[in-house]
């Protein structure tokens, strides 16, 4: 899980999350990443439909 952060690993490793959530985590930092797949487990919405709305604010690597 290169690129992902081990904290956001270990959240979402049980989760039906598909990998292209994966793909775009990558494009965040870390801490954005964290408050992503919080969000993500806290609505257990797992597609990326939403996944733009959580992620607002954009690419900041």
């Amino acid at each position: 899980m290169e690129g992902i952060s081990p904290e956001v690993v270990e959240m979402l490793k049980d989760t039906p999350c598909s990998m292209k959530v994966f793909d775009l985590l990558r494009q965040i930092n870390a801490v954005r990443q964290i408050d992503a797949a919080d969000l993500i487990v806290g609505q257990h919405n797992f597609t990326l439909e939403d996944f733009p709305e959580i992620c607002r604010g954009g690419s900041d690597n």
